[in-house]
């Protein structure tokens, strides 16, 4: 018996494969190992830690900027933008100004499909409640595949512009990861493509 399918993991996976959603085997198993050990290799760098203090910093700087001190003020976009700036940064070298479109764009997306969660997975454990919710369901899965198409094509980016030993980032890491399994286990080469590589950066740092 295999892993439960739902729309949120098609939606996501987008007919590649992973270790979250994948049912368990060989492929599965291969892609775990790269996983890990892409994970290792950026673990044991101490940019990390650098990385969170600088981004805070920046964040409470641009705080102070713009809202000035002594008076309330929303602080979620902030927020957002230091948690964000954090994961890309780690994930695929990326860092983004308080207003670049695209951290807007994942803030309004992870916002969307933080408020629409339940009934998206109300309709995957009772699929005749579809109809009731069809709008918010499809709007949500479209959020999803936007979401991940655009993660998935920052690993896609990075592939062209990697050098051979060099770890910036989780990216990185992952593509060094993939060349030496790659060189090491030949018989599952066929399960580390690309697409099927770049679905760790999502699942790992975005959701």
């Amino acid at each position: 018996m295999g892993r439960i399918k739902t729309n949120f993991g098609e939606a996501l996976l987008q007919n590649g494969k992973d270790v979250v959603f994948s049912d368990h085997g060989p492929v599965w198993a291969s892609l775990r190992r790269v996983g890990h050990s892409a994970v290792r290799k950026l673990a044991i760098s101490e940019k990390l830690s650098d990385l969170v203090d600088d981004v805070v910093n920046e964040t409470v700087e641009t705080m102070i900027s713009n809202e000035g001190i002594g008076k309330p003020f929303n602080p979620k976009t902030y927020i957002y933008m230091s948690v964000l700036n954090i994961i890309a940064s780690s994930a695929f070298g990326k860092r983004y100004s308080f207003d670049d479109k695209e951290l807007k764009f994942f803030e309004e997306s992870f916002e969307y499909f933080r408020a629409n969660t339940n009934p998206l997975f109300l309709v995957d454990r009772v699929p005749i409640l579809k109809p009731f919710y069809a709008n918010i369901v499809n709007n949500t899965l479209q959020t999803v595949k936007a979401l991940s198409s655009s993660v998935k094509q920052k690993y896609l980016d990075r592939l062209k512009m990697h050098s051979s030993g060099v770890i910036h980032d989780f990216c990185d890491a992952l593509i060094e990861a993939k060349e030496e399994a790659i060189a090491e286990e030949k018989e599952s080469a066929s399960a580390l493509t690309d697409v099927n590589l770049s679905l760790p950066v999502p699942t790992q740092h975005s959701i």
